[in-house]
């Protein structure tokens, strides 16, 4: 279960990364291929900057499989996103392994009643 809740979004995370920086980008002009970390296309207008493809096919359509793309604004959004996930990511191991926190403690119901076991001890 750790896997699932600690690893598998990690890998996740770091596959979409890699598929992000080594799709092409074209700017909207169609005839100059960018990065996604480059900020140009995205400076000159916001209506359209950029396509961001899955494949490289060349030609009058470079890019199939395209999707508008902000260069330099959503890798920029997606750091910030990465960053407070890792943070919790690592706030989630520390606990999970005990570094941080103490014994779990219990809200009492409104009015100051303790809550009981069964056997009558306070919990």
């Amino acid at each position: 279960m750790f896997f699932v809740v600690t690893a598998l979004p990690v890998l996740a995370m770091i596959h979409f990364w890699r598929l992000m920086v080594l799709a092409p980008v074209i700017d909207r002009d169609g005839n100059h291929q960018t990065n996604v970390f480059d900020w140009a296309p995205t400076r000159r207008t916001l209506n359209d900057p950029a396509r961001i493809s899955s494949d490289w096919v060349g030609g009058t359509d470079p890019c199939s499989g395209n999707a508008t793309f902000f260069p330099g604004l959503e890798p920029l959004l997606l750091g910030v996103v990465t960053a407070i996930a890792a943070a919790a990511l690592l706030l989630h191991v520390a606990v999970v392994l005990g570094l941080i926190g103490g014994p779990l403690t219990r809200i009492t119901p409104s009015g100051g009643e303790r809550i009981k076991s069964r056997e009558g001890e306070e919990i």
